[in-house]
C-alpha cells in the first residue's frame, strides 16, 4: 500500500511531544493540588465549629460568610496542627513538589477573596494585609510538607 506516514512531521519545530508518562505526572500533581487544597480549607474552616465549648460569632460577608466566620474565630493550635498534618500528607504523597503543595492548602483563600473583591468591589479594603496573613497561616504547611517528604524519602530510601 504505501510507506506509513511519520506524523512526527507535523509537529512545528520546537513543539515537545508529550508522552503518556508525563501527561499522567501531570495529571497525579494536579490531583495532589486539588487534594492540598481541600485538606487546607478542611483544617482552617473546621476548627471553629468542632471545638467543644467554643462559642463562634456568626459573620456576615458578601459571597463567603462560612469563610469569614472561620477565619475571624481562628483557632491557633488546633489549625496550626491540621495545616501540618496536611501539608504531612500532601508531601509525602509528591515529595518532589513539596513546596508547592505545601502553598497549596492555603490557595483556596485567596481565590475566595479575590472573587470577592471583584464581585464586591468595597469589600477587602485591607487585602495586601489578608494576603499576608495567608501566607503566614501556609508556613505549617510548608513545614509539615517538608517533613512528609523527607519521611517519604527515609521509608522509600531516596
Amino acid at each position: 500500500m504505501g510507506r506509513p506516514i511519520d506524523r512526527s512531521l507535523w509537529l512545528p519545530q520546537g513543539t515537545v511531544k508529550v508522552t503518556e508518562e508525563a501527561r499522567d505526572r501531570q495529571l497525579n500533581l494536579v490531583s495532589v493540588v486539588v487534594v492540598a487544597a481541600v485538606l487546607g480549607f478542611i483544617s482552617i474552616t473546621s476548627p471553629p465549629y468542632i471545638i467543644p465549648g467554643r462559642k463562634v460569632v456568626f459573620y456576615e460577608a458578601s459571597l463567603f460568610p462560612f469563610i469569614r466566620t472561620a477565619i475571624e474565630n481562628l483557632s491557633i493550635l488546633p489549625t496550626t496542627v491540621l495545616l501540618i498534618l496536611s501539608g504531612g500528607i500532601v508531601g509525602y504523597l509528591k515529595p518532589e513538589k513539596w513546596g508547592l503543595l505545601g502553598f497549596s492548602t492555603i490557595v483556596l483563600f485567596p481565590i475566595a477573596s479575590i472573587t470577592e473583591m471583584i464581585l464586591y468591589p468595597t469589600t477587602h479594603n485591607l487585602w495586601p494585609i489578608e494576603f499576608f496573613v495567608y501566607c503566614i497561616l501556609s508556613i505549617p504547611a510548608l513545614v509539615g510538607a517538608l517533613i512528609g517528604s523527607k519521611l517519604k524519602n527515609i521509608f522509600i530510601g531516596r
